[in-house]
């Protein structure tokens, strides 16, 4: 079991995770905090897997209360500001979700701490994420991972960073906004849907249509397919057909 403490100031978001977290048989909520001092003793005692950490505390910041803790377990900050974003990566973060939580979106931190914990990810968002004779090369808790562009399923954009997910299921969050990525990548097979995601026409399994226009995109290597909204759509089936 996944062993998570939940810190927070106001007690509806604090219920709110609890509810999403609910939704992952795998996790087990070990205590809840307001404030960096309630949170310190909690984590003293109940050693937890992870942090799901406010910034704005009763008594500080979020930020006060990793100088009190050891052993350091994994952080994933929860604000309502993208304004921390860069502070995130600062601290070694493993990831950073704004508020209000979407449950796909924090189904995807959950992955990314299973793959941390099992040492198949990284422990920390990364930096880098440029381009090299055709690689992408991240750099990642000290360790430089290489990445073919054909291992790249998708690109999104997440505040001031960007995820990118890989075929092998693992994903990496880079420091780097997801317009940056654009220049450098080829085109095609990488084309732009939208404002906030970019994707490999080459590793394309199916579009499933859905109502109004959108459709569901499943990607190879990738468990959740991916919504897309009209727009996007038609620009994804046009640059299908034009491969």
């Amino acid at each position: 079991m996944l062993r998570v403490i939940v810190v927070d100031d106001e007690p509806p978001a604090r219920r709110g995770l609890r509810r999403l977290l609910d939704a992952h048989g795998d996790v087990e909520i070990v205590g809840t905090a307001e404030s960096v001092a309630e949170a310190a003793e909690v984590c003293d005692v109940q050693r937890p897997d992870l942090i799901l950490l406010d910034v704005t505390l009763v008594d500080g910041e979020g930020f006060d209360l990793l100088d009190r803790l050891s052993p350091m377990p994994l952080i994933v900050l929860v604000t309502a500001s993208a304004a921390h974003a860069i502070r995130a990566f600062e601290v070694g973060a493993l990831d950073f979700l704004l508020k209000p939580v979407a449950p796909e979106r924090l189904a995807l931190t959950m992955d990314r701490v299973r793959n941390a914990l099992s040492g198949e990810g990284g422990r920390a968002i990364a930096e880098g994420g440029t381009m090299q004779s055709g690689r992408m090369v991240i750099s990642e808790g000290g360790n430089t991972i290489i990445v073919s562009c054909d291992e790249i399923g998708l690109l999104s954009a997440d505040a001031d960073f960007t995820r990118i997910l890989l075929l092998n299921g693992r994903d990496h969050l880079v420091c780097r906004r997801l317009g940056q990525f654009e220049d450098d990548l080829p085109s095609p097979p990488f084309v732009r849907l939208g404002r906030s995601l970019i994707a490999n026409l080459s590793h394309v399994d199916r579009i499933e249509a859905r109502g109004s226009g959108g459709s569901l995109l499943h990607m190879n290597g990738n468990r959740r397919p991916v919504a897309l909204g009209r727009a996007a759509t038609q620009r994804l089936r046009k640059a299908v057909a034009g491969l």
